[in-house]
């Protein structure tokens, strides 16, 4: 997770990463969980992932 300064970036829900992903939301969540991708929690129960990661994460899964 990371501080609560990125809450103001352009992010993605859990549900939008789906989408975009075409996958599960438990794939996204272990992901999150196993420190892959870096999410942060504006809300009690609820995950953003801001762009910027999306595209980190993007660049490094094409290059494995």
């Amino acid at each position: 997770m990371t501080a609560a300064n990125d809450q103001q970036l352009p992010s993605y829900t859990v549900a939008e990463l789906c989408d975009r992903w075409r996958c599960e939301r438990r794939t996204i969540m272990d992901a999150i969980h196993a420190g892959r991708l870096r999410a942060f929690r504006p809300g009690k129960r609820v995950y953003r992932v801001a762009i910027a990661e999306v595209e980190r994460y993007e660049r490094t899964k094409d290059a494995a």
